[in-house]
């Protein structure tokens, strides 16, 4: 029914005599109403991957680049890509399967548009949620391509997406001092900036660092068609969101769920 609305409103528009920005506009809308919702699976069956379609519903701001709206996109397919058996329990509770469709349709139901803050110095922030759906992404999604694993990107997208929620899951600020396992300073995995006393902790188990755990965690074990690099990375990158639960019943419920390694 709703491609069925969707086309009978090109059809009216054309009827009409409807001017371009007009038309675009209804397009957008229309490709909006179709998005999946949370958590719902959109390729029932094993291997057969959702429709390109449901990405292009997601909306760019006119300046964003061409090379960061491309990432964005490439960076999206891969997730949609992504196939497995088996889930933990709080991978269940908040993507539902481990499976492409799953963690599209999360980052669609809370983002509808991407904007692009050209000028920042911040080196710790590669993307941020400001009002509602919008996310805005530094240029740092882009400078750091060749650092950042795909895996970390789309694991960022997620993040964002749950400070997208009604909720917002707000961080709260590290300890100070802020040390690793190992008695060194905690510093951010990519930027290498020192966290103690910034807001980048969380202390409650599913939090956006939370759910980046739970994730990277359950990509790690169940994923069926990731390389052992791309299970490597999220092995990795784990341990850097984990780091960062710093209440101990929510970090003990983060471990019980997805043990480590």
């Amino acid at each position: 029914m709703g491609l069925l609305r969707f086309l009978t409103a090109v059809l009216l528009l054309f009827a009409a005599g409807a001017g371009a920005e007009d038309f675009d506009q209804t397009i957008s809308r229309e490709l909006g109403k179709l998005r999946p919702r949370a958590g719902t699976v959109l390729g029932s069956v094993r291997g057969t991957r959702p429709p390109q379609a449901s990405a292009s519903a997601l909306n760019f701001d006119f300046d964003v680049p061409a090379r960061v709206k491309g990432l964005v996109l490439a960076d999206l397919d891969f997730a949609r890509g992504i196939e497995g058996s088996g889930a933990s329990s709080y991978h269940g509770q908040v993507f539902g399967p481990v499976q492409g469709g799953a963690y599209l349709g999360f980052f669609l139901t809370r983002i509808s548009r991407i904007s692009f803050e050209k000028e920042t110095d911040d080196f710790s922030t590669v993307a941020f949620v400001r009002d509602g759906p919008r996310m805005w992404l530094t240029s740092n999604y882009d400078r750091f391509k060749d650092r950042m694993p795909q895996i970390d990107r789309v694991v960022t997208l997620l993040h964002e997406a749950r400070h997208a929620e009604p909720r917002g899951w707000p961080h709260v600020n590290c300890p100070d001092p802020f040390l690793d396992e190992q008695g060194k300073e905690a510093r951010g995995i990519l930027s290498g900036v020192r966290m103690a006393g910034e807001d980048a902790c969380d202390d409650v188990p599913l939090g956006a660092y939370g759910i980046e755990w739970v994730w990277l965690k359950n990509i790690r074990q169940y994923c069926s068609n990731c390389t052992g690099k791309v299970k490597g990375d999220a092995a990795l990158y784990a341990a850097d969101a984990v780091k960062r639960i710093i209440a101990p019943p929510a970090r003990k419920s983060l471990l019980l769920d997805c043990p480590w390694p």
